[in-house]
């Protein structure tokens, strides 16, 4: 069987060729791979004989050849109503996405348009940048409750209203483990108390162990008792508000365009569930991204809920949950690490697990909900 080429590593030459054929643009000079992205896809920038663009090509794999025209579908729905999102190019055939076909393999691509993007950081963030991003992503959010594409339809089949009852906690399982191999971001998936491994237990049997001393994995497994048991206090009868959430909310991936609109972009990862999911994971990476106080952290979440709350009310059960998808979070980094120690068999980013245990010392003792 003919190996697989990673998207990164395929030819330019024929990735020009091919979006010639398909949509009639011409490279004007090789193409730019831009930095990031997954091992399941590769972004390139064009300069072409219709301006630039930026061409994001996945791999082949059966699951991408169906979510990738759903994903530039997805785009142009938000566009539509007022949600700035990459703008697509249509191909020959007036489609949204098209596939390079290469050898006996086929890669999915979507041609967005080049925009001129200004990015924040945490640390520098102003109030009225962070209020406009929260102010987003909840017209997003109700904008999605609504979308029409094959993971919409399946969404919402026997629930109008976007409300579905559940138990927390197994909202919180199901919800993540649909899709918790996606992307190499902190979910909260099969790693439940009382199942597989996690937590401390990883922890002391990975060469990360090493890296601290008695009296910090003495501490280490204090918190972790009671991360789980946090994690475990289900209050039974729950409405989670429910969308079709972008699973990989940060400030990365919601830059301002030059006139101040927020653009939201890669949108791999989305699925249906709880907007709280959504909300603790952009609380998570605004912590996790750089270094900033604790001070600083609440602050911004007190002006990013309220942001939200403008637009779209929470329920006392969907802001409870977003502690909830917090603290799985900070557990599910610790569990990751610690398997990627044992993988390699050395230390991986001890300092990162130190950084975790604090913050989830600091939420159990802060009460923040």
């Amino acid at each position: 069987m003919e190996k697989i080429t990673s998207p990164k590593q395929l030819s330019l030459d024929t990735i020009c060729m091919k979006i010639e054929s398909l949509y009639g643009l011409s490279c004007l000079e090789v193409p730019v791979q831009m930095l990031g992205g997954t091992t399941e896809s590769a972004v390139w920038q064009l300069s072409t004989n219709r301006g630039n663009w930026l061409i994001k090509v996945f791999g082949d794999s059966k699951r991408l050849s169906k979510r990738v025209p759903d994903e530039a579908n997805l785009y142009g729905y938000l566009n539509k109503h007022g949600i700035r999102a990459p703008k697509v190019l249509f191909s020959k055939r007036l489609q949204r996405s098209e596939e390079i076909e290469i050898g006996t393999h086929t890669y999915p691509i979507i041609i967005m348009e080049l925009e001129d993007l200004r990015f924040a950081q945490a640390a520098s963030i102003q109030d009225h940048e962070l209020l406009e991003i929260a102010r987003t992503i909840a017209r997003m959010h109700q904008c999605l409750q609504h979308y029409k594409g094959p993971l919409g339809k399946a969404a919402f089949h026997n629930s109008s209203a976007g409300r579905v009852c559940a138990s927390l906690l197994t909202s919180v399982r199901g919800v993540i483990r649909k899709y918790r191999n996606l992307m190499a971001i902190p979910r909260w998936g099969d790693t439940m108390v009382g199942r597989k491994p996690e937590g401390y237990d990883l922890l002391v049997s990975s060469p990360n162990a090493s890296a601290f001393t008695a009296e910090e994995l003495s501490r280490f497994l204090i918190l972790d008792k009671e991360m789980k048991a946090f994690l475990t206090a289900d209050p039974r009868s729950s409405h989670l508000t429910k969308s079709i959430i972008h699973r990989d909310l940060r400030l990365e991936h919601l830059p301002f365009l030059a006139n101040g609109d927020v653009y939201i972009f890669d949108f791999a990862g989305r699925g249906f569930g709880a907007i709280s999911q959504d909300l603790a994971g952009m609380l998570y990476e605004l912590y996790v991204s750089e270094e900033i106080t604790y001070d600083r952290w609440k602050g911004l979440r007190e002006l990013f809920l309220a942001g939200y709350r403008s637009v779209v009310d929470l329920t006392m059960i969907d802001l409870n949950a977003i502690s909830l998808f917090l603290m799985s979070s900070i557990l599910w980094r610790i569990s990751h690490l610690s398997k990627r120690s044992n993988e390699m068999q050395r230390i991986v980013k001890s300092e990162v697990i130190r950084q975790h245990y604090q913050f989830a010392d600091y939420l159990l003792k802060s009460g923040v909900k």
